[in-house]
């Protein structure tokens, strides 16, 4: 009896202000990888975002993906949906260092220490630190409902 393989789901998604690096990841197994711009079909990519820090033993990946179960945020293997009212992020620290913080109900969900993000005032669109910053962006609209209406689709998934 020939066993079935089992199909891995992908979704592909943009990072936050750069048009050249796409976020391969599996929801199921949190996989990822950052592949050019050039290799994916611009219809195959998901609403949502993602960043990526450097660290000495690797590297984090955060994401924020739009699902028809919400917004779903993805720290690394570690998936967190937003809810309204109880989910709180928070940057603190400088614009040279900063603490990204995310908290449910006042219980730590995840954190990070991030570099400054530069760019501001280097594109016309990029005129404030949230047009550069993906973490002070989402500490900004965690908040508002606009950002759960605007997350709240279904994700485009592509298998293989």
């Amino acid at each position: 009896m020939k066993k079935e393989k089992s199909e891995t789901k992908f979704i592909f998604l943009n990072r936050y202000n750069n048009s050249r690096d796409i976020l391969k990841i599996s929801l199921e197994t949190s996989g990822s990888k950052i592949v050019s711009a050039n290799e994916v079909d611009n219809k195959k990519i998901s609403t949502g975002f993602f960043e990526a820090e450097k660290r000495n033993d690797g590297i984090d990946i955060i994401a924020l993906v739009a699902t028809s179960a919400g917004p779903l945020l993805i720290f690394n293997s570690l998936q967190y949906f937003f809810e309204l009212g109880r989910t709180k992020i928070d940057v603190g620290g400088s614009e040279k260092l900063s603490h990204f913080i995310v908290s449910h109900d006042s219980e730590l969900i995840f954190e990070l220490l991030y570099e400054e993000k530069v760019g501001v005032g280097s594109h016309p669109y990029n005129q404030g630190r949230e047009d550069v910053d993906f973490y002070y962006w989402l500490s900004k609209n965690a908040g508002n409902p606009k950002l759960y209406d605007g997350y709240s689709k279904k994700m485009v998934s592509v298998v293989g």
